[in-house]
């Protein structure tokens, strides 16, 4: 009984986490646009489109390699070198961009603030891992809710003060740096010894050939949803990068829910798959039913009250984005019911098919974009996505019908 109690702790947990999580990225997002103009949210969103990728690449999704190393082949020692090592060198390629694309000097600045910003993340995503490999999910949660406390408290400084964006970001950086340090480094030794000056580096190369190809997934499923913005750039203006950004991270606190809500019932599915695929199917098309349920009450309301909504939410420069909020709404509810197909895949353990259709999303972004974006500007933006979406909704279906197809005969 107690052991179900920390599991369902550890759970809600790993859910508020994930929600501080998005609530802090679409805060930032919230604070500018609310104090700023759109050039500004345009030219801090666009910075956030060209690091994010190249910062998820150089995580190579270590925690998740770290969390499963069941036999402790490498310490965290190495884990942590080797994400300050690929951080390090992924500023080769922000440094490449910056000079491609001529920044001035406060897009400069901005460059480089947000790459740290994101940097500090990425390297307490580390601590994260071991937080999460004994299951102390409280240690995690806390720290995100210490994040936006501090965003929180940033934002107001922005605000009362009316320093400039560059004064906030930095003040942003600082303060995490902090949290980092003296939080979750702190809770991260009492678990284990972190001492950096002993690795190895053989062990460090394994890491790397080990984690690369999760990487690469990683960047290809980052691009998929920045690409957008990259035509929106070039195509359009930079203002409406700003638009769609705001309002794309707001429907994605949606997908964080699903996506939360998904890895609670993953345990559950995956145990049925293993013993009883009646339960599994059943399970599954209840679950997303429910989801899609969600969906369209969301899109209900965003329908009814959408221009409302977002002129409350962001101010007088999104009072005619009704109609690109419902078609952006819209993608994204396509993209709640992808999630959870997705995570039922997942429960199945049939991981190399997921991989193929990672690079199907990827170049359909690529392409559908190319052509959509210059013709319907944020709307084709949407579109781009949506097709992205069902895309993996076809395929992650026809996966699941042969899968649980071949169960069944398996078990007649």
């Amino acid at each position: 009984m107690n052991l179900e109690g920390i599991k369902i702790g550890n759970s809600f947990y790993a859910i508020l986490g994930n929600l501080m999580l998005a609530f802090s990225q679409w805060f930032i997002i919230w604070g500018i646009a609310r104090t700023s103009s759109l050039e500004m949210l345009g030219i801090y969103t666009f910075s956030v489109a060209i690091c994010a990728p190249l910062i998820l690449f150089s995580s190579l999704q270590m925690r998740n390699v770290y969390v499963t190393d069941a036999k402790d082949e490498n310490s965290i020692n190495e884990y942590l070198v080797t994400r300050l090592l690929t951080s390090i060198f992924s500023l080769v390629p922000i440094t490449l961009i910056m000079i491609s694309l001529q920044l001035d000097k406060l897009e400069i600045q901005l460059l480089y603030l947000v790459f740290f910003l994101y940097t500090l993340d990425s390297i307490s995503d580390i601590f994260y891992g071991v937080f999460q490999k004994v299951n102390l999910m409280k240690y995690l949660a806390t720290s995100q809710i210490l994040r936006a406390a501090i965003l929180i408290l940033s934002l107001l400084i922005y605000y009362l003060l009316d320093i400039s964006i560059i004064v906030f970001l930095t003040l942003l950086v600082f303060t995490t740096a902090m949290r980092v340090m003296f939080y979750d480094l702190k809770k991260a030794k009492k678990i284990e010894q972190i001492n950096v000056n002993s690795v190895s580096i053989e062990k460090i190369k394994g890491i790397l050939i080990l984690s690369l190809p999760l990487g690469v997934v990683s960047l290809l499923v980052s691009l998929n949803i920045q690409i957008p913005r990259y035509y929106l750039e070039y195509f359009t203006t930079i203002e409406q990068v700003g638009i769609f950004a705001a309002i794309f991270q707001l429907a994605n606190i949606g997908l964080i829910l699903v996506n939360s809500i998904g890895q609670l019932v993953a345990p559950k599915l995956a145990l049925y798959f293993k013993d009883n695929i009646k339960k599994f199917v059943k399970f599954s098309l209840i679950t997303m039913i429910l989801i899609s349920i969600f969906s369209g009450i969301i899109l209900l309301i965003v329908y009814l009250f959408g221009n409302n909504i977002i002129h409350i939410i962001y101010g007088s420069n999104f009072s005619d984005a009704g109609n690109i909020f419902f078609v952006i709404m819209l993608a994204t509810s396509v993209g709640y019911l992808s999630t959870i197909l997705g995570i039922i895949t997942t429960t199945t353990r049939n991981f190399s098919k997921q991989y193929i259709y990672t690079y199907i999303s990827f170049f359909s972004t690529l392409i559908f974009g190319w052509f959509l974006i210059p013709i319907y500007g944020l709307e084709g933006a949407a579109y781009t996505l949506m097709i992205s979406y069902m895309l993996k909704i076809f395929f992650n279906i026809k996966v699941l019908y042969k899968i649980i197809i071949t169960k069944r005969e398996g078990l007649s």
